[in-house]
């Protein structure tokens, strides 16, 4: 039984490459002496590799801001040198990964983290003027592209944009407003979807943006 599940935007364990993608929480009773006992999922990819996914049970007893944290006993776990169980043999991604646990767990009892991100539920402006893809290339800070205006004030998942010969773009750096044409449907999907939120990990290659599993499917390595 899942009484909580966490689905993204991926968190970034090291840099992009080593992420979160997925964290549950299957059981919680309380422990008088010591708090709460919560006990579930979290599963970890490594873009490095391909792509390949890894799923630990963990448990925890505490309070908030004081959480011990520990793997559920398994024929497969990692031993550090003092024999305890890890979840990885790295120090300090081991660290991250419990840093994360403990992040998740004072969100999840003060409520404050969200499942996932808000699906857009709104209209989707159909652009019907001539290309602007010369004009989506060139935008910057000084010569933003019209966005707004060309949605009808906004009617399209915030910062994508289709163009009337069919390509599709986002608004990678709003600050700087440079925009980069998505060459991924898979990544399409998920932005369009999610209102603009990058809840997977995504890379540029080649002029395009393109979802990092999508490279690693490819037999690229993207370390951008």
């Amino acid at each position: 039984m899942c009484i909580f599940k966490w689905i993204g935007p991926e968190f970034g364990l090291r840099s992009n490459v080593f992420v979160v993608t997925e964290f549950t929480i299957e059981k919680e009773s309380a422990d008088n002496k010591k708090g709460k006992f919560l006990e579930g999922t979290i599963v970890t990819k490594d873009y490095i590799e391909h792509g390949f996914e890894t799923s630990d049970k963990w448990y925890a007893v505490g309070v908030i801001d004081k959480w011990d944290i520990k793997m559920v006993p398994g024929k497969d776990n990692i031993y550090n040198e003092e024999h305890k169980a890890v979840f990885t043999s790295d120090p300090s991604l081991d660290f991250a990964i419990r840093k994360f646990i403990f992040i998740m767990l004072n969100g999840y009892l003060s409520r404050t983290i969200k499942p996932e991100p808000q699906k857009y539920i709104g209209e989707k402006e159909e652009y019907k003027g001539s290309c602007v893809c010369k004009k989506l290339a060139n935008s910057s800070k000084k010569n933003p592209f019209p966005w707004k205006t060309i949605t009808n004030r906004g009617n399209f998942p915030e910062n994508c944009f289709t163009c009337s010969c069919g390509k599709n773009w986002f608004c990678i750096n709003c600050n700087e407003n440079i925009w980069v044409e998505v060459k991924d449907e898979k990544a399409w999907k998920m932005l369009i979807l999610y209102n603009g939120v990058v809840i997977k990990k995504i890379g540029i290659y080649e002029g395009g943006i393109y979802l990092l599993q999508s490279l690693c499917d490819q037999g690229l390595i993207p370390l951008n």
